[in-house]
């Protein structure tokens, strides 16, 4: 049925990457990353259903923002800690076989980074996650310098030992080419695997479309994180859409893939094609958004710039 999902994209990259993506590789069957989620408002809806249903996402029931303190905050999620600088924590012992990866959700506004703790498959933890505004960094690769320096004050600082991660996965909003290389559309940021393999000695990175991760991350979202909008018929294995305004307007689609036994994820920049106006007001906006930039996109009018 159509799920939807709250909350951190790159936490998407988590549970569900399940047969489908692996840091460093388009497909595995191992899951990467853990889900956790954020306060993000996106919509997905299941067109395979008998009838007209749309789900978005509700905070779980007894979970609440957590309130700062003086010195630290306690999140009741995973254990972690939320630090007045906005990064979050997970104290947890380095195992024989400790290895840290890291997961990314490049957007138009902010790059959100977390570095993950995996001691065996299926162990991991949390570490460090922050979240750095995209216009105080000029290229994308200087947020990333950044954000490791962070990481290593923060493992240092417990009594830790430092470990370059030994593989990376970034969620970037734009078109990516081969999983590697993305030239964000709503950014002067160009993502590309080899220059962050080269640059921080990381033995793997991979890229893929933000929506890409969002969609195998609805597959993941629990009953009690979504809303009914039109309650409906929900049909196993039909097609899936999600839907994400944010900084521009996010899309996907989702397939069954009976070879894999599981759904199929198609990224799409779908939001950059017409606008196709209904009724006056609709034409008037168009005409006024045409009279500004020349032509008139979806994504004009229905994201946050849009919105505004």
């Amino acid at each position: 049925g159509g799920h939807a999902r709250n909350r951190e994209p790159i936490h998407a990259m988590a549970r569900t990457l399940k047969g489908k993506v692996q840091v460093g590789g388009r497909r595995g069957n191992e899951d990467a990353f853990s889900s956790q989620r954020r306060a993000a408002p996106l919509v997905s809806i299941a067109s395979g259903c008998s009838g007209s249903a749309a789900r978005t996402s509700k905070p779980r029931m007894g979970q609440r923002r957590p309130t700062q303190q003086r010195d630290q905050v306690s999140v009741s999620l995973m254990g972690a800690t939320t630090s007045p600088r906005g990064a979050t924590t997970t104290a947890r012992a380095q195992g024989e076989n400790c290895q840290y990866i890291v997961a990314g959700d490049i957007g138009g506004t902010n790059a959100r980074f977390q570095l993950w703790q995996v001691d065996k498959p299926g162990q991991r933890t949390l570490v460090f996650r922050k979240k750095y505004p995209t216009a105080s960094f000029p290229t994308f690769i200087e947020a990333l310098l950044e954000f490791e320096n962070d990481c290593k004050l923060e493992v240092r600082g417990g009594g830790r030992e430092y470990l370059k991660p030994s593989a990376a996965a970034f969620a970037a909003a734009g078109v990516v080419v081969e999983n590697k290389f993305c030239k964000m559309t709503n950014l002067d940021w160009i993502i590309n695997s080899e220059e962050v393999q080269q640059r921080l000695g990381w033995k793997r990175a991979s890229v893929l479309n933000d929506f890409e991760a969002v969609g195998y991350g609805v597959l993941a979202v629990e009953e009690a994180d979504q809303h009914v909008i039109h309650p409906a018929k929900a049909i196993p294995k039909e097609p899936k859409v999600v839907l994400g305004p944010g900084t521009g307007f996010g899309q996907a689609q989702l397939f069954w893939n009976a070879k894999h036994g599981n759904y199929t994820v198609m990224p799409s920049e779908g939001a950059h094609g017409d606008f196709g106006p209904r009724g006056e007001k609709q034409r008037g906006l168009s005409e006024f958004i045409e009279r500004q930039k020349g032509y008139c996109e979806l994504e004009h009018v229905c994201c946050g710039p849009g919105l505004e």
